[in-house]
């Protein structure tokens, strides 16, 4: 009786431990990947390595216009922050940044659209900047807060034409938007170096550039993220939502991208059931077509408005 009451007790002790090291490794692997302060924390990093300032992304651009800030609450509860500057135009494009990114930081391509005479609404993803939230969605839960920020823009025009543009983890969220049942006002959209599916992305990132990081790790970070957040990383499948696609497609991805591999972006145009064009840019690498060849990047996207925002 007392042997079998020890072994109970290393039993139980073994898997006291195991449920301690799981919590501990999965929530440490969430706050560095999902958390809300750890986007804030890699955005500044970020910044910290653009040391020359021409490679400051240029922002004041923004200063220079009269904003509109808009706000909404999401199906789940949380105030998102959008900022809208009115061109007097029927045609408006919805900008969505980054992973860890924020709005300012489409400042130029915000010029890019404000030039051709479109109204412009920049939006602030959840667990980003104003926006409430305390986990990033990574497109999966962005693209129904999407839909909220097309619905309030028809709200206000009821024959508006909308334009969806997306960089990066925004990118993402415009193609798994296209999956979702859209008014007729969206009438084309624009993804730039969007992942194909976040598991496979996260899965990349840290098997590939997180070489320190095992299988077992990663494993244990992807269902605690399931269980305790309410996440599963496999939902969120941009390939499986342009499957239902009926809204034409620009894609656009450097041929240099390390972070988002530019086989995804292939991926992306063979599930798209919707026309679609594809542009790759040679020598960018992620997120940075537009800087590289900003000439060919605005024909490009020109002559893809023509045919859907005449």
């Amino acid at each position: 009786m007392q042997v079998f009451s020890i072994v109970m007790i290393i039993i139980l002790s073994i898997l006291l431990l195991y449920l301690l090291l799981y919590t501990l490794i999965g929530y440490l692997c969430y706050k560095a990947s999902l958390a809300r302060k750890s986007t804030g924390k890699k955005l500044s990093r970020l910044n910290r390595k653009l040391k020359r300032k021409e490679e400051q992304p240029d922002t004041s651009w923004w200063q220079t216009q009269k904003i509109e800030d808009l706000y909404l609450q999401s199906d789940d509860g949380l105030k998102l922050y959008g900022h809208f500057i009115d061109r007097n135009s029927n045609i408006t494009v919805i900008l969505i940044h980054g992973y860890g990114s924020c709005w300012h930081q489409l400042a130029e391509q915000a010029k890019m659209f404000y030039s051709r005479g479109y109204n412009v609404l920049a939006v602030e993803c959840r667990a980003h900047g104003k926006s409430e939230g305390y986990m990033v969605g990574m497109g999966w839960l962005d693209r129904l807060d999407l839909l909220k920020w097309i619905d309030l823009l028809v709200e206000r025009n009821n024959n508006c034409k909308i334009v969806l543009y997306g960089v990066s983890m925004g990118a993402s969220t415009v193609c798994m938007t296209l999956g979702e049942k859209l008014p007729n006002n969206v009438t084309c959209a624009i993804e730039d170096c969007g992942f194909d599916n976040v598991y496979k992305e996260f899965s990349y990132v840290y098997h590939k550039k997180l070489k320190f990081t095992s299988p077992a790790i990663f494993k244990i970070f992807t269902s605690f993220v399931k269980r305790a957040r309410n996440f599963d990383l496999k939902d969120g499948d941009a390939c499986k939502q342009l499957k239902k696609s009926k809204t034409p497609l620009l894609l656009i991805h450097g041929s240099n991208d390390k972070f988002v591999p530019t086989e995804m972006v292939y991926r992306l145009a063979e599930s798209c059931a919707s026309s679609k064009e594809i542009y790759i840019c040679e020598g960018a690498t992620h997120a940075e077509s537009f800087k590289l060849d900003p000439q060919t990047y605005q024909r490009k996207v020109y002559s893809f408005l023509s045919k859907y925002c005449s």
